[in-house]
């Protein structure tokens, strides 16, 4: 699916391309007029032994958003009106299985007649009926299109707070998702990115306080990185 390296373009091991855009793009339409002159190729991770099978969720500060993806007939640039991306299948083909669940509302389907006999809902929240549960990247997918559709609109800070209650619906616990080989695919940790002020938010796995850290010039422009220790245990406040 990668490609082999050429001479006349920029060379990116998937794995790179990230740091790329980062360091290179200003906004979502300046990667579109740069993306001629790269070149994904297929480059294993040492850590990992293999070539890891990667595509992107980009967005700006003005709220465009796109997905890139190499698919067998090259990079894909595609602009992404749901604002959601998960795991393989391509993006195309998640837009596509959208058309499956036209049903999905947050109010509740209206009572309905058969031969005279009127059936109605168990009550809120059958709207969302059929709504798939598993954890497939393919259904949560849909939950989080239908979650990111139908949440309230928040201040501004409460932004996290809410994408946190959204991400609820489609976080892996330990123990529910095994691989092939019986080893654990959890969701292990989940990260919320504030363009606007440039600041990053982490949440691990095993503590569920959000941790913050402002992207300051001075913070930036340090020579060396910089590591910050967080509680990888539940840390709970006491009200007594």
């Amino acid at each position: 699916m990668y490609a082999d390296q050429l001479t006349d373009q920029v060379n990116l091991a998937p794995h790179e391309v990230l740091n790329w855009i980062l360091g290179n793009a200003v906004d979502c339409g300046d990667l579109a007029n740069q993306l001629k002159d790269i070149n994904i190729v297929d480059a294993p991770i040492k850590a990992l032994g293999k070539t890891t099978p990667l595509h992107w969720i980009i967005s700006d500060r003005s709220g465009e958003c796109y997905v890139l993806e190499v698919q067998k007939d090259g990079v894909k640039y595609i602009k992404n009106p749901v604002g959601v991306m998960t795991n393989s299948p391509d993006f195309d083909w998640h837009m596509k299985n959208l058309s499956n669940y036209t049903e999905l509302k947050p109010s509740p389907h209206p009572a309905r007649s058969y031969n005279g006999y009127t059936i109605t809902s168990f009550g809120p929240g059958s709207g969302a009926l059929g709504m798939p549960g598993d954890y497939t990247s393919v259904s949560r997918f849909i939950r989080t299109v239908f979650m990111r559709e139908y949440s309230d609109q928040v201040s501004t800070d409460q932004t996290v707070n809410e994408l946190s209650h959204i991400l609820n619906s489609v976080e892996i616990p330990k123990g529910v998702k095994l691989k092939q080989d019986g080893s654990e695919d959890y969701t292990q940790y989940r990260g919320y990115m504030d363009t606007q002020n440039t600041t990053y938010y982490m949440q691990p796995y095993g503590n569920q306080t959000i941790y913050r850290v402002a992207l300051s010039e001075d913070l930036l422009n340090k020579p060396q990185p910089t590591e910050f220790p967080i509680h990888n245990e539940q840390q709970y406040e006491s009200l007594d």
